[in-house]
């Protein structure tokens, strides 16, 4: 989990490729949507099945997202006869979105909705105790060396 003042996207990126850490962040409101997303939790394809994440292919670095079990609209879609069922979506086209673990897969939602709020009031307990409280910082690197 990453505060999204702290991270850009080519910082995301290199946690991404050099240490094979997945950095979640919310989607921030100017960001733009890249299909298949249509919102930060929800993912479409074309003609508008609900997809689920499958899996992050690092070898050649696509993230994977497939029609569920029993897709609603696939039996009626009029290119059901040569749809794979799955979609790739390059992870480099959007760091945020998809990045080694998608903003849309159920473990990063859970991730935001249940683990980010009890990081905050930590954080600032945190920074309380060390007497961190009226030094303001803006590097997460400055913040993490006067920590230690």
């Amino acid at each position: 989990m990453a505060a999204m003042g702290y991270l850009s996207a080519a910082d995301k990126q290199a946690v991404r490729t050099g240490w094979q850490c997945a950095v979640v962040t919310k989607l921030r409101a100017d960001m733009k949507l890249v299909p298949p997303d249509v919102s930060a939790a929800h993912v479409e394809c074309p003609q508008g099945q609900r997809l689920a994440w499958w899996e992050y292919e690092p070898a050649s670095g696509p993230q994977w997202f497939r029609a569920p079990g029993k897709p609603e609209l696939c039996a009626h879609c009029w290119e059901a006869a040569r749809c794979p069922r799955h979609f790739g979506c390059p992870v480099g086209q959007h760091e945020t979105l998809f990045g080694l673990l998608p903003l849309a897969s159920r473990l990063a939602q859970r991730l935001l909705r249940q683990v980010r709020p009890g990081i905050e009031p930590a954080q600032s307990f945190e920074k309380n105790q060390l007497g961190l409280g009226q030094m303001l910082f803006n590097s997460l690197r400055l913040t993490w060396q006067m920590s230690l």
